[in-house]
């Protein structure tokens, strides 16, 4: 997607929607929960580090960015 708006401000929007949609936030982080939605690429690179601990995560990103290979795989 493009946006003018900084990383911090689509962070912003994406925690808007996830409230929105019922999102309960409770002390585990890895709880279950309604949606989750997160920036892992920003302008070309990875931005969050749960990327190289998901692999679920790191194929979904290859699959729309198999550019950011080499970087995935030198982790």
């Amino acid at each position: 997607m493009e946006t003018q708006l900084d990383r911090h401000a689509v962070k912003a929007v994406l925690r808007g929607i996830e409230n929105e949609l019922g999102r309960i936030r409770t002390a585990n982080k890895d709880g279950p929960r309604t949606i989750d939605l997160d920036v892992v690429v920003w302008n070309g690179g990875i931005v969050d580090d749960d990327v190289f601990q998901r692999d679920f995560l790191k194929q979904a990103v290859l699959e729309l960015m198999p550019s950011l290979q080499d970087e995935l795989d030198n982790t």
